[in-house]
């Protein structure tokens, strides 16, 4: 609770994170991580927070607003579903997207496009840095589990990768998010001398695959990798 209501006094008061952190003497992460519940600050720093944004402690330790609140994640236990194309994709005031990040243990495909994990969460990323098709927006996946692509350059303290919906053409040597034979996972791709696709992953994973099989669908393509969120 604390978190959103930090967040939406930040907007009203026209100050991005940078910004804040900045009026604070902290990094932009740890404002980020406040915002994300991650984090608490010290009652020094809710004091500074109050003053920077012109509000009382009161009113920034009360309950945000109901216009404001974002979409939530799913208790427990529940599956939160939604199409891949109908993402929650949406830009704030701070030249951010909000993009909704699913947990790789957790997502599971159903459907035609549509994929369904136990919860998500919205993480704000800057607008710069993405250049998204509005019909088929870009999601996060977390990490919470190994990728199993150490050995291929996807770290273990990479918290994430971004996938672009609208990139299924494979361009080998990418990374993509796929389901093959119903499982969902991030592999590396290649075009097969046959025509094919190449599957690859650590300790050897490697699969061949015809052109046009049902076996293999191409969700996205990894963007970029996302570490410390």
């Amino acid at each position: 609770m604390f978190g959103k209501r930090l967040a939406e006094l930040r907007e009203k008061a026209n100050l991005s994170r940078k910004d804040l952190a900045a009026i604070l003497s902290v990094g932009q992460n740890t404002v980020w991580r406040w915002e994300a519940g991650e984090r608490e600050p010290s009652l020094e720093k809710i004091q500074a927070l109050a003053r920077a944004l012109g509000v009382t402690t009161d009113e920034l330790m009360s309950a945000p607003s109901e216009d404001n609140k974002k979409a939530p994640a799913g208790s427990p236990g529940e599956g939160v579903k939604s199409k891949i194309s109908d993402s929650i994709f949406d830009k704030n005031a701070n030249r951010e997207y909000f993009i909704p990040m699913y947990k790789y243990s957790t997502l599971r495909l159903h459907g035609d496009g549509d994929f369904q994990s136990v919860d998500y969460e919205l993480v704000p990323f800057p607008c710069a840095d993405l250049s998204p098709d509005p019909a088929r927006p870009p999601f996060m996946v977390e990490q919470d589990v190994s990728f199993g692509l150490a050995g291929r350059g996807v770290a273990a303290d990479d918290r994430a990768v971004i996938v672009d919906p609208s990139r299924t053409q494979v361009e080998s040597g990418r990374f993509y998010l796929v389901s093959l034979n119903g499982e969902l996972m991030l592999r590396q791709l290649y075009r097969s001398p046959a025509g094919g696709v190449i599957v690859e992953g650590d300790n050897a994973f490697r699969v061949e695959v015809p052109a046009n099989s049902p076996s293999l669908r191409i969700l996205g393509r990894a963007v970029m990798s996302v570490r410390g969120l």
